[in-house]
Order: structure tokens, then C-alpha cells, then sequence
């Protein structure tokens, strides 16, 4: 009976120490901006053939900055067959979202607010997972921290206007750079890895991504009328705008108040695992 006992611990012991151990994916993946937020507004304004106003309408713009490509690399350790921790490293590249636009209905004024975002995150995890021979089930809660990026904000406008030679469209296009303070969100996913052989083995897995990014400041770096580049004429408090949480009398005419941008992500990835 003692020899039974004693052979059974040990082929339980062998077999947890053979889950445990370093590993190392590599995924790739895409994600909708989900949940959504309002992240601004579309006038429509209505003129007369006389050019008066006669109706102004306005409505939400729903979304999120953080939809787009997803590309990671995630060094992990299992403790035993089903409890790890990993700490991601995570590029974002956003897709280019509308957040703001206002027209009328001549098309004599059109202008549209738009931004892009690249971010480069770190993402440690614990990951809790149901083991097997060949497919495993597994879910992971973790922090998402920015560590690098910038949101690009592209402006354009088109305008008539009288001059002495008669009415002429004028262009302007402002090209801005916004970053924003150190944040915090949160990640859930679930997946399931298919074991290839004893090394390798592939997955795909469900993802949300939780994560507001409070504005800190936001830089002009180009700005063009009808083609012609005019930031030069600007000073340095008209090309920057300083977030804060509060402005009064004695506030710098550069600052304003700060928000928060969404980038919340509902996504899909797929990838290859390498245990060592």
C-alpha cells in the first residue's frame, strides 16, 4: 500500500512540475472600439439661398480611439498546471475616427476633426487556466499601462469667402499632436490553446480593453492656409494648449480643462505559444 501511495505522488508531482515553466506568444489581432462613449458632435447648419441661417442641427458622435490592430509579445511563467502570470508587451495601432465635423447643407463650410493613435503598453497578468493533454481553456485579468504614444488630430476646413476678386474656397488643414498623463485601465480575456507538440502550441482568445487616457497637452505641428504653411507666424503658447484641472482669472491663456479619451477595445487574437 505504502509503494502505491508513494508511486502515485510521485507521477502527480512529475506531472505538475512538467506544466510548470517559461513560455513565450507572440499574437496578432484586431479590436472594435466597444464600448462606445460619445466622443463628440456633427452640425449640420442650414442656410437660406440668401445665406441666413435657418435651422442648426446637432448630434452625438459615438466610439472609440481604441479601435484598430493589435500586436503583442508576452513572456510568461506557469506556477503549475493552472495559475501563471505574464507580463505583455503590446503595440496599439489605432484606426483614423471622425470626432468632430461641422457642414452646412450649400457645402459653402465644411470642416472635419479627426484622430489616430499609436501607443505602446505594458500589460502583467495573472492566468488561470484549465490544463490538458491537448486543449486547454484559459482566462487572464490584468492591468494595461501606457508607456509611449501620441494621438495625431488632423484638421480640415474649407470655407467660401469674398474677396475683391469675387467668392474663393479657402482651405486649412492643422496637423496636432496630443499626449496625455500617465493612466491606468484593465484587460479580461478568454482563450483556448491548442497544443501542437510538447513546445509549440496556437491560440485564439476574446479581449476587452478598459482604458480612459487623461489629457496633458496637446502641440500644433502643422498648419496650412490654401497650401501655404503658416506655423512659423505662431507663438509658442498659440502652437501648445497645457490640460489642467482648473482654470480661473489667473490661468494661462494656453491652458484648458482637461478630459479623458476613451480607447476602449473589444477584440480578437490569434497567436503562437513556445514553452522552454
Amino acid at each position: 500500500m505504502k509503494k502505491i501511495i508513494f508511486t502515485v505522488g510521485v507521477l502527480l508531482a512529475s506531472y505538475g512540475a512538467s506544466a510548470q515553466g517559461f513560455y513565450g506568444d507572440f499574437n496578432v489581432g484586431y479590436g472594435l472600439g466597444l464600448p462606445n462613449y460619445v466622443m463628440g458632435t456633427t452640425r449640420t447648419v442650414t442656410l437660406s439661398p440668401t445665406l441666413v441661417t435657418t435651422d442648426v442641427k446637432d448630434e452625438n458622435i459615438y466610439g472609440s480611439i481604441g479601435q484598430g490592430f493589435n500586436l503583442a509579445l508576452t513572456p510568461g511563467y506557469m506556477i503549475n498546471e493552472h495559475i501563471g502570470i505574464e507580463l505583455g508587451f503590446n503595440y496599439f495601432m489605432g484606426a483614423q475616427k471622425t470626432i468632430q465635423e461641422t457642414k452646412t447643407n450649400n457645402a459653402s463650410i465644411h470642416s472635419t476633426r479627426k484622430a489616430q493613435s499609436n501607443q505602446l503598453r505594458l500589460i502583467p497578468s495573472v492566468v488561470v487556466s484549465s490544463g490538458g493533454d491537448k486543449i486547454s481553456v484559459y482566462a487572464k485579468g490584468g492591468l494595461v499601462l501606457p508607456v509611449m504614444g501620441v494621438t495625431n488630430i488632423e484638421i480640415d476646413g474649407s470655407e467660401l469667402v469674398m474677396t475683391g476678386g469675387g467668392l474663393m474656397t479657402k482651405t486649412t488643414h492643422v496637423e496636432s499632436e496630443f499626449k496625455g498623463k500617465v493612466s491606468l485601465g484593465f484587460r479580461g480575456t478568454l482563450g483556448v490553446d491548442y497544443l501542437i507538440n510538447d513546445r509549440l502550441s496556437m491560440f485564439g482568445e476574446l479581449q476587452q480593453t478598459n482604458l480612459f487616457i487623461k489629457q496633458d497637452k496637446n502641440t500644433i505641428v502643422a498648419y496650412k492656409v490654401n497650401g501655404v504653411d503658416v506655423l512659423g507666424t505662431f507663438t509658442g503658447d498659440q502652437k501648445e494648449t497645457i490640460y489642467v484641472d482648473e482654470i480661473n482669472s489667473q490661468s494661462k491663456p494656453n491652458e484648458a480643462l482637461a478630459g479623458k479619451t476613451n480607447f476602449n477595445q473589444f477584440g480578437i487574437n490569434v497567436g503562437v505559444k513556445y514553452r522552454f
